[in-house]
């Protein structure tokens, strides 16, 4: 099972999981979860719930990736098929993302 850690303004907001039966979880780090002056990390994930599970990569991490032409070029470049959107994702550790949010494998 892959897993990420998610942060938000540099403070780890919780971990992204690859679920055994398919599927992912977002869960929330019940410190950020209590801080009421830490933003949710997409209004996609509010902070009213602790965790959110999906069928797929949840919408917010998946829209972090690239698409069409792109996507087909990092995926070569990275040896990743491109239905492996969690793959995908744990490729994207470390480089810059758009917004608060930044990604790390452990």
């Amino acid at each position: 099972m892959r897993s990420i850690l998610v942060y938000c303004q540099g403070r780890q907001a919780g971990i992204l999981e690859e679920l055994p039966e398919g599927g992912c979880r977002f869960t929330y780090n019940e410190k950020y979860l209590g801080d009421s002056s830490l933003p949710p990390i997409s209004v996609s994930l509010p902070k009213n719930q602790k965790e959110y599970r999906g069928e797929a990569l949840l919408p917010y991490f998946q829209s972090i990736l690239p698409e069409g032409r792109n996507k087909t070029v990092f995926c070569a470049e990275n040896k990743i098929d491109e239905n492996d959107w969690f793959g995908m994702l744990c490729a994207y550790a470390g480089r810059d993302i758009p917004g608060a949010v930044t990604i790390e494998t452990f």
